[in-house]
């Protein structure tokens, strides 16, 4: 039955019901009300006023005042009753009218994004799942290629909301003008966008390049030039008809790409699922971090590749799970760094270098801890402020503490992290660039990036002992470095010929397994008492014991 008839019906059985209850003297008219309101929710403003006037002329003239008795009402009766029952109509209409506008508003900013006005993460969801039922056309997979503004959460941090969202804007404009037909643009938020169709990986990839090529480049914003990269990952119909997982697996991928550097991270189920399983290892961590059971520090050797003489230790975090055993950093680090768990627990390996180098200084020990920190950990504003407090507390050196950074890392410094390091270098801790060669600077940046010590990657050390073109290399890198008053430690030393060829080319420090593994602090000072001793000197035995070939005692 269609809304009209209900209200007709509604008219007719309220009529019928005053007649037959005996007319208009009693109080029955009043159930004209119904069909009025009834017909002003359902069509508004028209609707309210034609209901009231079909109202007023169904208990007109026609109807009696008194059925039983025969009376008429009064001509001035019942058209006031005509003009009273129109305008309830009219107000009720316009009330109906005006609620029914608001509530579309509302339904429609709850499927557009804020800023933009594009369609939102709700309104994507609701598409997809729209495309997923009507398969249409069948032979090709639902598709969602998430595209990333590279480097949006730093403006955020820089320059404020406001700029950014200016910048989401002007985003969103080159998007708009390199949409395909059959595709629809959405606006996930924080810089990130979904191109929802139905099409094959070629196409996919092809729009992935496209939308990414037109977000990478310069934005003019607020008058300023804002160098921006795009960043696209790309999942097609996973877990089946699930619309959530399907954009959860495309945004997860531009969130791969971006970490990467690269342009497109096509979804890969089992690299997920990897993911996923260390994320889930985060409750345990934080637990473990909050009581400090099962986290311990393990030390590597550093040694003086002239004199064999033991120059200090990287700090290395190690977890014995309670009930998992011994998990791997490569799995749990990570996981953390997606968090801001990464910041207790970098305060936890540094409080316990702290601690341990404390202890070694009483005993007499001249030696220098190493410890990695992410670029989320140089990113907070307390960070030199709480190394200081540490520092001062143990009545630590601050020459004895050295921060690892990863090339990468430094490659990208700007602002807070700079200014982080340079504070650090003041107070006199020194700062090491880790696993170079593994990025993209060149020898030519050595020169200017921030950094007292170079950590040469052991990704150089496979083959030194055979290649002319390695040895040309790692001498360049050493001579560039010495060039600058930077000292270079070579890392993943596994044999004594790689050792001796270090030498040879100059090389300052060295570490790896060829040395020694890391170990716990206890088999640390054992070590150290067999090779350097807490209160005596190493002896030319104790060195070639260890594989390392002594040189004159410093």
């Amino acid at each position: 039955m269609s809304a009209a008839a209900v209200v007709v019906l509604l008219l007719i059985v309220s009529a019928a019901t005053v007649y037959v209850t005996g007319g208009t003297r009693f109080a029955y008219p009043h159930m004209a009300y119904i069909p009025i309101v009834v017909a002003a929710f359902l069509f508004g403003l028209p609707g309210g006023i034609v209901a009231g006037a079909m109202a007023g002329l169904a208990l007109g003239p026609f109807m009696p005042l008194d059925v039983a008795a025969g009376t008429a009402q009064p001509t001035a009766s019942w058209l006031t009753r005509l003009g009273f029952f129109t305008l309830i109509g009219g107000v009720s209409g316009m009330a109906c009218s005006a609620l029914a506008r608001q509530l579309q508003t509302i339904r429609e900013n709850g499927y557009l994004e804020s800023v933009t006005r594009l369609p939102n993460r709700n309104a994507c969801i609701e598409f997809i799942e729209a495309l997923m039922e009507s398969r249409q056309p069948p032979d090709l997979p639902a598709t969602v290629v998430s595209i990333r503004l590279g480097g949006f959460a730093k403006n955020v941090s820089i320059f404020g909301n406001a700029f950014a969202d200016t910048l989401q804007v002007h985003a969103a404009g080159r998007l708009l003008e390199t949409v395909p037909v059959e595709a629809k643009l959405f606006c996930l938020g924080n810089g990130v966008f979904a191109l929802v169709f139905r099409g094959s990986l070629d196409n996919a990839k092809r729009y992935a390049a496209e939308l990414t090529a037109a977000l990478t480049g310069r934005f003019e914003v607020d008058g300023l030039p804002i160098l921006s990269s795009g960043h696209a990952g790309l999942a097609q119909d996973v877990d089946g008809p699930n619309p959530e997982a399907l954009l959860r697996a495309s945004t997860s991928a531009s969130q791969e790409a971006e970490t990467a550097g690269s342009v497109l991270s096509i979804y890969d189920r089992c690299r997920d699922h990897v993911q996923r399983a260390q994320l889930s290892l985060l409750p345990d961590l934080k637990r473990a971090i909050s009581t400090g059971e099962g986290l311990a520090l393990h030390y590597q050797p550093i040694v003086d590749l002239r004199s064999g003489r033991c120059r200090g230790a990287e700090a290395l975090i190690r977890w014995q799970h309670a009930s998992r055993g011994a998990i791997s950093p490569a799995e749990f680090v990570p996981a953390a760094e997606q968090t801001n768990l990464i910041r207790e627990l970098s305060d936890l390996v540094l409080r316990l270098a702290m601690q341990d180098l404390a202890r070694w200084q009483a005993a007499g020990v001249d030696i220098r801890v190493s410890v990695n920190f992410s670029i989320r950990d140089l990113e907070d504003e307390t960070l030199t402020d709480r190394v200081r407090h540490l520092l001062d507390i143990h009545r630590v050196e601050p020459s004895s503490l050295e921060i690892e950074v990863t090339e990468s890392g430094l490659m990208t410094a700007q602002g807070l992290v700079v200014r982080n390091l340079a504070v650090l270098r003041n107070l006199g801790v020194s700062v090491a660039l880790d696993d170079f060669g593994t990025g993209q600077s060149s020898l030519a940046q050595l020169r200017v990036l921030p950094a007292d010590v170079v950590k040469l990657d052991r990704a150089f050390l496979c083959d030194l002992k055979s290649s002319v073109d390695t040895q040309a290399v790692v001498t360049a890198a050493i001579q560039m470095a010495h060039h600058r008053n930077q000292k270079v430690v070579a890392e993943g030393i596994e044999d004594r010929a790689t050792l001796q060829q270090l030498r040879r080319l100059s090389c300052d420090f060295g570490q790896g397994f060829f040395i020694g593994r890391p170990q716990s602090r206890s088999h640390f000072e054992a070590w150290l008492q067999r090779h350097q001793g807490l209160a005596a000197a190493e002896s030319p035995a104790d060195l070639a014991q260890a594989g390392i070939d002594a040189g004159p005692n410093r």
